[in-house]
């Protein structure tokens, strides 16, 4: 806007620039919502750099002009989302202070409808960030309570969401998750987390017997397929997280296969993507298969 303003002001001299142009094209609470919806879309896409930066923006706005010190929807709307990103930047002590921010302001007050489904996905990142501190028990608990209510609130993306994360967890309803949650997601059109879903399925097929190839077993093809059409998916989309894991699942793919090189190749890419669009989480995650491609190598 700064940017459109003065090239205006340059072709136009004088007062004709003042009697033009000088009125806002958005209201503050408008730019709020621009700026919370376009992170929510860098968000999906991985990019966790900008989406920091516009809920930065947003944040900022929202304070200083719209709701100022009043913690109202746009307030919420917006830690929640600087809490997938904080998870996924690695700074879980700071998502962990705003996840009891939103439960303690929300349950302090009336409650209004709106506070429902804050609660429950505060309640679902908490135990996110339990379960990559380590602390399963309270993990479970956590997702439990938040699936129950964001399936009783019909969120359908949210609960699609934490199944997926809660199958990550592993043990005997980990395949339900996935098949509930890929349904959710494949009947409101959120491909984004099908095909997350899907390459989890890929990766649980490919590992398991272990680090035992799969050679020439129908399950290994089959495998394969999900993961050239997820990479495909996210090379047309710009969905860089997508990329980050289909890419992190084929080199474990080719390393049971015995492609060690490829697996390289593989792992070397998904790292990259994750460096350059800030996924702590996935750098972590990825140097730690790097090494077990070499050391198999």
């Amino acid at each position: 806007l700064a940017l459109a303003r003065e090239a205006l002001r340059d072709s136009h001299p004088g007062e004709a620039f003042e009697r033009r142009y000088s009125v806002d094209p958005f209201y503050p609470d408008e730019i709020v919502w621009l700026h919370n919806e376009r992170a929510v879309v860098r968000l999906a896409m991985g990019d966790l750099y900008e989406a920091s930066a516009s809920l930065d923006r947003a944040f900022d706005v929202n304070t200083r002009h719209v709701e100022c010190e009043d913690r109202a929807h746009n307030w919420r709307r917006i830690r929640l989302n600087q809490i997938t990103v904080d998870i996924e930047a690695g700074e879980i002590g700071l998502a962990l202070r705003k996840i009891e921010e939103i439960l303690s302001f929300s349950r302090k007050r009336r409650m209004l409808s709106e506070d429902q489904p804050a609660i429950a996905i505060a309640l679902g990142y908490r135990g996110r960030a339990r379960h990559l501190q380590g602390d399963v028990a309270r993990a479970v608990g956590d997702y439990a309570t938040a699936i129950e209510s964001l399936g009783e609130l019909q969120e359908s993306r949210a609960l699609a969401y934490f199944l997926r994360l809660r199958a990550e967890l592993g043990g005997q309803g980990a395949a339900d998750d996935v098949k509930t949650a890929l349904e959710i997601a494949l009947t409101t059109r959120q491909m984004d987390i099908a095909y997350r879903l899907r390459i989890m399925m890929a990766s649980q097929a490919l590992s398991h017997n272990g680090d035992q190839p799969l050679l020439d077993h129908p399950r290994r093809a089959r495998a394969q397929r999900l993961l050239d059409d997820a990479m495909r998916y996210a090379l047309q989309t710009d969905m860089h997280r997508i990329r980050v894991e289909a890419s992190a699942a084929l080199a474990e793919s080719r390393r049971l296969g015995g492609d060690y090189e490829g697996a390289l190749r593989s792992v070397s890419d998904a790292l990259m993507v994750a460096a350059r669009f800030g996924m702590e989480l996935r750098k972590i995650w990825l140097r730690s298969l790097m090494a077990r491609i070499m050391a198999a190598r």
